[in-house]
């Protein structure tokens, strides 16, 4: 009952940077809470001409518009994401803190707030990707983690 109140909500949304809804991008109309399908956009809209003879020049244009407004976008949002991105390139056999995922336990009196934010130091097993590594820890089992989770270990500062 509610997943399709939901869906619709979210398909009849307007975005922030192309100002336009998912189903009007996809589907080239609106949809309406009549329960009637067929009923096109609005002409207020400036994609108002969606007769069936320029339909397919008319969803051209709206990709472009659509691609031109996300571009724009991410271009003004890049130096914001970026700022406190750091440019790490770990390497093979290298030791690494790893962020720790801890959980409170009320029964075991425990408080994730007070855990340690890093554990380790684990190795560098194996590079799966430019941001994914396995990482071995001293007994010798290996899981994979993000690059954004890990941190250079340095001895000195133990």
């Amino acid at each position: 009952m509610y997943g399709s109140k939901i869906g619709f909500t979210i398909r009849s949304a307007k975005h922030e940077v192309t100002s336009l809804t998912r189903n009007f991008i996809n589907f080239g109309r609106e949809l309406t809470l009549d329960g009637n399908c067929d009923k096109y956009v609005p002409s207020d809209t400036k994609f108002s001409e969606l007769d069936l003879g320029n339909r397919k020049l008319t969803f051209a244009r709206i990709y472009k518009n659509v691609q031109a407004k996300l571009s724009k976008a991410y271009n003004r949002n890049k130096p914001q994401y970026n700022l406190r991105r750091r440019p790490d390139k770990l390497s093979l056999n290298q030791k690494v803190w790893r962020r720790s995922h801890a959980q409170s336990d009320a029964a075991k009196n425990f408080s994730a707030k007070l855990a340690p934010k890093f554990v380790g130091p684990f190795t560098i097993s194996k590079i799966v990707s430019p941001w994914t590594y396995k990482l071995k820890g001293r007994n010798g089992k290996g899981t994979e983690w993000h690059i954004k989770d890990l941190k250079t270990y340095h001895p000195y500062l133990d």
